[in-house]
């Protein structure tokens, strides 16, 4: 179940390369297959996906609540990461961990 990240939380960016022309498949094999794989990983928090469709780049970031629960899923996020660039005809580019230091950014309102 996804929550909010705090204090601890940790990141895995995943950069993806797949031909512009199959930039619309990836996406929709994240969003309806990939996704509930990975939103049941132990510690899962959230998860984004951003896109150059027209340069055929992808990169997700996946939060886990705790640096142990990212690491916990390097395995099988693995295999997640393998199937689905398998699938979609891509290529993993880099796969990096990182520590959340700013999860949500709240600008108040101006007039």
């Amino acid at each position: 179940m996804a929550h909010c990240a705090g204090p601890g939380a940790c990141v895995r960016a995943t950069w993806v390369r797949v031909e512009p022309e199959r930039a619309d498949r990836a996406v929709e094999l994240f969003r309806l297959v990939l996704l509930r794989e990975i939103a049941s990983f132990p510690g899962f928090c959230s998860v984004s996906l951003m896109v150059d469709r027209a340069r055929g780049y992808a990169v997700s970031s996946v939060v886990f609540d705790s640096r142990d629960a990212m690491m916990q899923t390097r395995r099988l996020a693995a295999v997640v990461r393998e199937r689905g660039t398998r699938e979609a005809s891509g290529e993993i580019m880099e796969v990096g961990e990182f520590e959340l230091v700013v999860a949500h950014l709240r600008v108040p309102e101006t007039v």
